[in-house]
């Protein structure tokens, strides 16, 4: 086990909202091998406003420790209008909804494929039913791959937009 860490993102084309964009990441991340699920959300306000087409950020943020290769990681790259619309308790009950239906799917007979299969729907309705007035960019999961160096790149593409996200085991 190792520990997940958001290293970067690299704004290729913004999105079609006016302005330049405010992306949050909201991930979620359950063990296909150990009872084990999280939902994190990681957004800092200096990125308001200020993430415009061609912009790389270093972010260097931890996502979770004890992350695996039987690790499912599920990413949502959101843009924020106003304030961000997954936090505070909305994102406490998205953890305790996801928490559940992990512990419903737990353990997975065909692994961490096989739990991706019955979560990433879920993950992806439940992000959506708690947006007001923030936009999707895109959904992914990201593949663990090694437990120590940079995890293959997340091309997400949505909203009129184009992010490069990089991840790494440390």
């Amino acid at each position: 086990m190792a520990t997940l860490v958001l290293s970067e993102f690299r704004c290729v084309i913004e999105t079609d909202e006016i302005g330049d964009d405010s992306p949050y990441f909201v991930v979620f991340i359950g063990n296909a091998d150990t009872s084990f699920s999280d939902v994190k959300r990681i957004r800092e306000p200096q990125w308001d406003n200020d993430i415009s087409s061609g912009k790389l950020v270093q972010v260097n943020s931890t996502v979770s420790g004890g992350v695996g290769v039987n690790s499912l990681v599920l990413v949502a790259l959101l843009e924020e209008d106003n304030n961000p619309d997954i936090g505070g308790q909305v994102l406490t009950n998205i953890k305790q909804t996801m928490s559940g239906w992990y512990n419903t799917f737990w353990p997975p007979a065909g692994g961490v494929n096989q739990l991706e299969t019955k979560l990433k729907p879920i993950f992806q309705q439940i992000i959506e039913a708690n947006l007001s007035n923030d936009d999707v960019v895109a959904f992914a999961r990201l593949k663990i791959t090694t437990l120590s160096g940079n995890l293959n790149l997340l091309h997400m593409w949505g909203d009129g937009g184009y992010y490069r996200v990089r991840f790494k085991m440390t």
